[in-house]
């Protein structure tokens, strides 16, 4: 998830949203504007979350255990996820 975010950043750093402002309130009435922001992510910031993300891909082990039949051994592989 890491990794797809990092990636996200990388396409497309710059992301908007609204910013809702009260400017008057005059009893129960209130008057508010909506202003649009701009956010960018850092090159720097999308490439740590890019660089985490595959890392922990590539590291976090699958654990499998298997059991002998008479269930006095039992050994357990780490596999990478692919």
């Amino acid at each position: 998830m890491l990794a797809i975010l990092g990636l996200v950043a990388f396409i497309h750093p710059n992301f908007g949203y609204h910013e809702r402002e009260e400017v008057a309130r005059i009893g129960p009435v209130t008057a508010t504007v909506d202003k649009p922001e701009t956010a960018r992510v850092s090159l720097v910031a999308a490439g740590a979350l890019l660089i985490a993300g595959a890392v922990l891909n590539v590291l976090d082990p699958r654990v499998k255990s298997f059991t002998s039949p008479d269930s006095s051994l039992t050994v357990n592989l780490c596999l990478p996820i692919t």
